[in-house]
């Protein structure tokens, strides 16, 4: 613990407001609007060396431009507040500091913010408050620093599982350097113990009250107590005392209250403490030499805190026997992080610091002191005889260097800052000034007539981390011209062709703006569950063209299996991405539903299944078919939202099954047709006591938890009935990979060429040899469906082949299964955002998510 030879160091702090004529900063300072009791002079500081906490290190004055124009530097924007920052900010939800330092924290990587006093501390709320306040403004915790003077700090953010960085100072170590040093003095003229009490706490006055009942407090304590002026509280004793203990103290407590000031013996003389404002404290060399003991009444008692101050060591500094009236387990932490001191154990029963309760403790301590005044000369025999450790804990402190400190900024100083390649970088239209944060998803207000999606939800539900995210405001883009920038548009499909095909902007004119003169600026119209058209893709193929847009800043990614195929037909600079997470992640969400799943060669349920959820042509006119055919007993079938369907009917008589149904099989079929537009909501078997969908909450059903594993388990054949038929784009969803998922035999009804694509790009087994899936390149959407059904008539003419099959080719199933769990470790989606973050003129590169 001894000096220690070090090399100087620099720092860069930054500070945001500057003396003109000086060039020299103001201390860093919360200035959004006027807080009570602030005073700028004496509240906020620059805390160069307050305490000696920054021996060795050279702070380095920078301005808030510099963390911009310098990304590869560490910078810190240093807050020091001479109170505590509980009450006056975390417990109001808010930080410390601007909101534009807020947002430069949530936009530049190496900036980062030191929330410091390191002479006071900060109790376990004030770490949770904080912690919580970084993760709802979507600071990164990385970039956040609270340092104080509390030794359990790291306790309390492992027991709080906090996310921001913590720092205990010990900056008090040298708090008594630049005092006047005492040599060690063998005769002592008394009194034998010293007990100085400077602000008024309640721990201090049970204290004295209990040694004034004892008749040790005139006789044998040097004693003080400042400040008695502005403490007349009784009540605030009962945190230790219990009422007897009152009752027997009384007249001690009364007494104690009336003192306004009680100095020690050698301070008679020093009028400055009896400033009712400030209070400047003298260390007067007779007060310490001439008592043995000194009986150190800490700032803390009361609370779980470890809070070790410059009193806790000025008695190793003067010669003295230290008993320590403080927090339970103070020596406990004392000791781990000053090891080298004498606390002269063989002597001195310091047992008391492991006592939990307040008042147990404080009459613990009590008892040491009365057991030493009975054996006064023993001790003084002892000081006599034991020189050399008196002298060796004075020397540990006397030039003491703070290397626990040092070595902390050190490693500050030394951090290499991410990046910004690192991250994603969003920009938003609508911005939250208050939270620095956006408002509201991209083009809210043009798009009134749609569905928005989430903010974020592309990006969030495609697996990128929340901590790769940097989000700014339009207006932040011509500040940073080196790095990347994406104003993501999420929206119902097809939307955005038809606000260009009516003539009106698809996105806002500073978008386009920014478009034209930033080529860091880039668009992306993402749907990663939906699709995007081809006429859409060509719409906005041709209007990006017409009006000079540079088509190489311009994505669109979603659920359209053949976006490239458009991109080479139109022969399109438009960067383009099939995503895949909603069909390909479809066994997580199902086995996590239903984890006991599993290959069921003898099923007593329907033959097949058939699910429909959403009203769509093709559904009710199969459904038709099924009746018409005497299958549909053999289906476990759904219609789950027909109260749409009946609307939808009487509106338009034909719509409903014109798409799907020639004129002859309508008239043919009419009775079976109004069969089912009479059917409000029909569960599949399995689901008759689910409450999954209601007409109350049709936009908001929880599909993720819309699975029985019986209507699986007891089905053969699934009957999937995608979401589109009469069209000739390509949608794949979810639905298309459920039989394999659940050991079943696939027939999909969907757009011409859908197998084909599925077979393109996943090794699923379709059967092939027992099942004519021929029906899928049928382009005439009656003809298909006609075919489809055909080969459903078949399949149930032939039903104990298929089961008799079924059973005989188990490992067919369970590799399709197997498949589908496989394919879901893929992380093409995910890869495609961090590309984007390396994007260079049309082509990405891969990066590594660390």
């Amino acid at each position: 613990m001894g000096s220690i030879l070090v090399e100087n160091f620099k720092i860069n702090f930054v500070f945001d407001d500057w003396d003109i004529e000086t060039n020299t900063p103001n201390p860093n300072r919360f200035k959004d609007y006027e807080l009570p009791y602030d005073d700028i002079n004496s509240s906020w500081v620059i805390s160069t060396s307050p305490m000696g906490v920054f021996d060795g290190v050279v702070i380095n004055p920078r301005k808030i431009q510099d963390v911009i124009d310098n990304p590869n530097e560490i910078f810190y924007y240093h807050v020091w507040n001479r109170n505590s920052l509980l009450n006056r900010f975390f417990a109001n939800g808010i930080l410390p500091i601007d909101k534009k330092i807020i947002n430069l924290l949530k936009t530049n990587s190496n900036f980062h913010l030191l929330l410091m006093n390191e002479c006071e501390f900060e109790e376990k709320r004030s770490l949770q408050y904080l912690d919580e306040i970084v993760k709802n403004l979507g600071i990164n915790p990385k970039q956040v620093w609270f340092i104080n003077n509390n030794e359990k700090l790291l306790e309390y953010k492992n027991e709080l599982n906090a996310s921001i960085n913590i720092h205990t100072s010990r900056s008090m170590s040298v708090s008594l350097r630049a005092s006047d040093r005492i040599r060690y003095k063998s005769h002592k003229n008394g009194p034998f113990f010293l007990c100085h009490n400077r602000t008024p706490r309640s721990h201090r006055y049970c204290l004295l009250s209990i040694l004034m009942k004892e008749k040790l407090l005139d006789a044998d304590i040097n004693w003080s107590l400042i400040g008695g002026w502005y403490f007349n509280n009784i009540y605030s004793l009962k945190n230790i005392f219990n009422v007897d203990d009152i009752l027997n103290h009384i007249k001690e407590i009364n007494h104690l209250l009336s003192i306004e000031i009680k100095k020690s013996k050698y301070e008679t003389e020093y009028e400055e403490l009896d400033d009712r404002v400030v209070q400047r404290l003298p260390v007067v060399a007779n007060t310490y030499e001439n008592s043995y003991f000194n009986i150190t009444t800490e700032t803390n008692f009361e609370s779980e805190d470890i809070h070790i101050t410059e009193k806790s060591f000025k008695p190793f500094f003067y010669y003295q026997f230290p008993i320590f009236v403080a927090s339970y387990n103070h020596i406990k932490y004392f000791r781990e992080a000053y090891p080298d001191f004498d606390f002269f154990d063989d002597v001195i029963d310091h047992s008391y610091d492991d006592i939990r309760d307040n008042r147990t403790r404080l009459f613990k301590i009590v008892e040491l002191i009365k057991s030493i005044n009975d054996n006064k000369e023993f001790f003084i025999e002892f000081y006599k005889n034991n020189k050399d450790r008196f002298v060796k804990n004075f020397e540990i402190l006397s030039n003491y260097f703070n290397k626990y400190d040092y070595d902390f900024f050190k490693s500050l100083a030394s951090i290499n800052p991410q990046t910004e390649s690192d991250f994603l970088h969003l920009v938003y239209d609508n911005w939250d000034d208050e939270l620095q944060y956006p408002a509201h998803m991209n083009c809210k207000e043009i798009y009134t007539d749609s569905f928005l999606m989430n903010l974020d939800s592309f990006v969030r539900s495609l697996g990128f981390p929340e901590d790769r995210i940097k989000r700014y405001h339009l207006n932040d883009v011509v500040n940073y011209p080196n790095r990347k920038f994406y104003y993501f548009i999420t929206l119902t499909p097809n939307k955005i062709g038809d606000k260009i095909r009516d003539h009106n902007l698809p996105m806002p004119q500073q978008v386009i703006d920014l478009w034209k003169s930033n080529r860091n600026f880039n668009v992306v119209v993402a749907n990663e569950q939906e699709w995007e058209s081809f006429k859409c893709f060509r719409t906005v193929h041709l209007w990006t063209q017409f009006n000079n847009l540079n088509q190489k800043q311009l994505f669109m990614a979603n659920n359209n299996i053949r976006m490239n195929d458009y991109k080479n037909e139109l022969q399109s600079d438009i960067n383009v991405f099939s995503t895949s997470k909603v069909r390909t992640h479809i066994a997580l969400a199902m086995m996590g539903v239903m984890p006991d799943l599993k290959y069921e060669p003898n099923k007593n349920g329907k033959f097949f299944l058939c699910h429909n959820r959403r009203v769509r042509p093709h559904r009710y006119s199969l459904l038709a078919f099924l009746k018409k055919y005497n299958i549909l007993d053999n289906v476990d079938w759904s219609l789950v939202n027909g109260w749409d369907a009946k609307e939808r009917f009487l509106n338009d008589p034909e719509g409903l099954y014109g798409a799907c149904l020639s004129k002859e099989d309508m008239v043919d079929m009419l009775d079976d047709m109004m069969y089912f537009i009479n059917i409000n909501q029909k569960k599949s078997f399995y689901e008759e006591d689910k409450n999954w969908f209601r007409e109350d909450n049709v936009n908001y059903v929880n599909w993720g938890e819309t699975y029985e594993s019986l209507s699986y388990k007891n089905s053969y054949v699934n009957i999937t009935t995608e979401t589109e038929f009469d069209t000739t784009e390509i949608h794949i969803s979810e639905k298309s990979f459920k039989p394999f998922v659940a050991f079943q035999f696939p027939l999909i009804l969907a757009s011409p060429h859908h197998i084909r694509e599925i077979k393109k790009h996943y090794n699923f087994d379709f059967f092939d040899d027992v099942i004519d899936h021929s029906y899928d390149s049928i382009e005439d959407h009656k003809e298909r469906l006609i075919a489809f059904v055909k080969e459903i008539k078949r399949i149930n003419d032939n039903k104990q082949f298929f089961i008799d099959f079924y059973k005989n080719n188990r490992d067919r199933f369970q590799k399709n299964h197997q498949y589908s769990i496989d394919i879901t470790k893929d992380t093409s989606d995910r890869d495609w955002i961090l590309s984007l973050m390396n994007f260079d003129n049309g082509t990405p590169h891969k990066i590594k998510l660390i």
